[in-house]
C-alpha cells in the first residue's frame, strides 16, 4: 500500500509518499519528493509516470511498482 499526501493550489508545493514498500537506495523517496514541486496537477498520469521512472532510474523497489507509485501520486494531485 502507497499513501501520498500533496499539498498545492495547481502545483505541487509539498508532497509526502509513505507506505508499505521499499525502496533502496532509502534516500530515493525523499529524491522523488523533491523531484515533484512544482509539478503541475493537470500532468498526464503517463507523463507523471515517466517523471518517476526517469527520477528512480534503476533502484530497487518491492511492495509497488513504479507505475503503482504514479497513480497514486496522480490520484493525491486529483484530490488535493
Amino acid at each position: 500500500m502507497v499513501y501520498v499526501e500533496v499539498f498545492g493550489e495547481d502545483r505541487v508545493e509539498k508532497i509526502k509518499i509513505c507506505g508499505d514498500f521499499f525502496l533502496y537506495p532509502e534516500d530515493r523517496v525523499e529524491y522523488l519528493e523533491r523531484a515533484l514541486i512544482g509539478l503541475p496537477f493537470t500532468i498526464s498520469e503517463e507523463d507523471l509516470c515517466a517523471k518517476v521512472e526517469e527520477v528512480l532510474g534503476d533502484c530497487v523497489l518491492i511492495g509497488a511498482t513504479k507505475s503503482d507509485l504514479a497513480r497514486v501520486i496522480k490520484k493525491a494531485m486529483v484530490r488535493a
